[in-house]
């Protein structure tokens, strides 16, 4: 009988440790829920969103911007407008004539005034215009040029002789230059350069003023413009 009690206390015993044990972890679980401890992470800040919006730009700052190092000009270039006559004689009464138009200051512009039809591949390589024999109205760069050449079909191709004939444009007007008479009278033959052997001809300038025919040729031509026409003929340079 003592025996039985020793081991039930023994057991009672073991029981209430086990349960002691029990409780205490629980409690200790439970603190922890209780209030946990959290390692919390800091986030880097989230980097500004760039928004694609367009840029205005305007058509002068895109100009500047193209200009590198080189003087700046006017965008819109002034120019006038001028007509004059032309009259061909002899020799020079050719299907066509053509005329070189240089500006003294502005080399680059120079261009090419075809009288008559021409089909001559040349004409691509510069800048031309071609108008019908007789009176032409033109528009030009302001500034002075030089008539600089005469050239007439001879065969398969060209005669070619220098001109001295000056003239004006001036900026936003209309000038009446005139009438260029060029009488041709003699072929000859040039030696030298290439080819080494070159049609040419000799000839007569002559400028005319034909105001009052000139005059009501243009409003003929253009009734509906009224400026003013200023008359400044063509000069001829003699040496």
């Amino acid at each position: 009988m003592n025996t039985l009690r020793r081991v039930l206390h023994n057991k009672n015993a073991k029981i209430l440790v086990l349960l002691s044990s029990l409780c205490f972890c629980g409690c200790a679980v439970t603190g922890q829920r209780a209030s946990p401890h959290v390692k919390k992470t800091a986030l880097p800040p989230p980097h500004p969103v760039k928004t694609a919006s367009p840029s205005v730009t305007s058509d002068a700052s895109l100009a500047l911007a193209n200009i590198k190092g080189e003087q700046l000009k006017e965008v819109v270039e002034k120019k006038g407008v001028v007509f004059a006559k032309t009259d061909f004689e002899g020799i020079l009464k050719t299907d066509y004539v053509k005329l070189l138009l240089e500006h003294q200051s502005e080399k680059e512009y120079t261009f090419q005034l075809n009288i008559g039809r021409t089909q001559d591949e040349s004409d691509a390589l510069r800048d031309s215009k071609t108008v019908e024999p007789g009176y032409f109205f033109i528009e030009l760069p302001a500034g002075n040029y030089r008539i600089s050449s005469v050239s007439i079909p001879v065969g398969s191709t060209l005669a070619t002789e220098p001109m001295d004939v000056y003239f004006d444009v001036p900026s936003d007007g209309i000038t009446y230059l005139g009438t260029l008479k060029l009488t041709g009278t003699k072929e000859k033959i040039k030696l030298g350069g290439v080819p080494v052997i070159k049609p040419g001809f000799e000839y007569h300038v002559n400028v005319l003023n034909e105001q009052m025919e000139a005059i009501s040729a243009f409003h003929q031509r253009y009734p509906r413009v009224s400026n003013k026409i200023t008359v400044n003929l063509m000069k001829i340079r003699t040496q």
